[in-house]
């Protein structure tokens, strides 16, 4: 009678596959006890439910508040431990279609665990046979994902279909670790992508390849985790070396998005673009389609001249819009832009736009170095920083007075200013 009574044990194996899949894997390994039937049946489940918040209350239902903040590390360790098994007493024939992995990641600790059962879960020594086996891809979105194969950290993308792609703050190595210029690599492939945008750390190396039909990309690189941190002393106390291998980076970036028609460059980006000795001695770049730049600066003059730079490369640009970040830590000099005069002509630049423009000196030969050289330009827009500064109206007042007696090519040009209401 009980054998005839059992009829769910008669199933077919991927039946009660379907059945395990609703529950969390932990009900599922309970089930080996019932009868030999049922000893690996769980073994081979597609669909992995694990979470940390279930198995945290199941254990500390009975326990005091004070009790479950003691018990948190031990319990954490037995967590892990329980995934581990999951993984390693898997059929190794049996594919994984869904896994849902439920934690918060305090610790480094569950970081690189997290790291291996991702690997584990989808059998990869790296990521490049996921997305290359997803022959319909059109979107690819990484956020704050450090997955680790072989003691590399690298991500391969590549798919034909691929339309967009965004990797944000994807690698989190503080500057000065033995391993941050060869360890940290994304490669990435979309013929037919239109849209990039990559927000991350200088730590990390980008290989952008065949991205000919590119329309817009976005390209934020930053050193320091904290936005404060991210000064423009920050910039100018890095070693010699690292700000070659940085140069070197971004403008291997950049000749990877040169089909672009918009685009829009980090300050940390412009800092460290013109950084490497005798970079500007190989082969001409050109930003062909360029016509929308949009930057965050600092009146730094390594911001300055690799806008410069970015300017003379763009034969087709239109507009330019920068947001202007904080003050700088010492004058341009005279001579910052001298080596981008010979041949420097805009001759399709009709709209300027600056926001949270201060009035410094270097704003000054900015704009005159802008305005000198652009000769269709229609239209500069100034728009000022609100400052409590006691000498906020002379300031303002001097640096107007400065602009109207620029030396301008275009006759048409119009400079307006907006400033920032008062401060009650």
């Amino acid at each position: 009678m009980e054998e005839e009574a059992d009829i769910i044990s008669r199933l077919p194996d991927n039946i009660l596959h379907e059945i395990l899949s609703f529950v969390d894997l932990k009900h599922a390994v309970r089930t080996s006890v019932l009868a030999k039937r049922w000893l690996k049946v769980w073994m081979s489940v597609p669909s992995i439910t694990l979470s940390w918040s279930e198995f945290l209350e199941e254990k500390t239902a009975f326990l005091e508040e004070e009790e479950i903040d003691h018990a948190i590390d031990g319990l954490r360790d037995r967590f892990i431990g329980i995934v581990n098994k999951v993984f390693n007493r898997r059929d190794e024939y049996s594919n994984i279609e869904m896994i849902k992995l439920g934690f918060v990641m305090h610790n480094h600790i569950l970081e690189e665990n997290f790291n291996r059962w991702i690997l584990e879960a989808v059998k990869l020594r790296s990521l490049q046979r996921l997305f290359s086996s997803c022959p319909l891809l059109e979107s690819v979105i990484i956020r704050e994902c450090d997955i680790q194969t072989n003691n590399q950290r690298n991500v391969i993308i590549g798919s034909d279909s691929l339309q967009t792609c965004i990797l944000v703050s994807n690698r989190r190595t503080n500057l000065g670790s033995a391993d941050q210029f060869l360890t940290y690599n994304t490669k990435i492939s979309g013929p037919n992508a239109e849209g990039l945008r990559c927000t991350g750390f200088l730590t990390e190396d980008f290989s952008l390849e065949n991205f000919s039909s590119l329309v817009a990309a976005h390209v934020k690189m930053k050193l320091k985790e904290v936005e404060a941190d991210e000064t423009a002393q920050t910039y100018s106390e890095l070693p010699a070396v690292e700000k070659e291998v940085f140069a070197k980076r971004m403008m291997k970036v950049l000749g990877a998005v040169h089909n672009v028609q918009q685009l829009t460059l980090s300050s940390g980006f412009l800092e460290v673009l013109l950084q490497a000795p005798g970079i500007l001695n190989g082969q001409p770049l050109r930003l062909s389609n360029l016509e929308i730049l949009k930057l965050e600066i600092r009146f730094t003059r390594g911001c300055l001249r690799s806008i410069a730079y970015l300017l003379k490369i763009s034969p087709a640009i239109t507009a330019l819009k920068l947001k202007s970040l904080e003050s700088s830590l010492a004058e341009v000099g005279d001579d910052w832009e001298e080596e981008f005069l010979l041949g420097c002509t805009f001759s399709h630049l009709k709209y300027v736009e600056i926001k949270e423009v201060e009035a410094c000196d270097n704003a000054v030969k900015f704009l005159r170095f802008l305005t000198k050289n652009s000769t269709v330009l229609e239209e500069v827009n100034l728009f000022f920083r609100s400052s409590d500064a006691p000498d906020r109206g002379r300031r303002l007042s001097e640096f107007v007075e400065n602009l109207k007696k620029f030396e301008v090519a275009s006759p048409s040009m119009q400079i307006n200013f907006v400033k920032p209401p008062e401060k009650s």
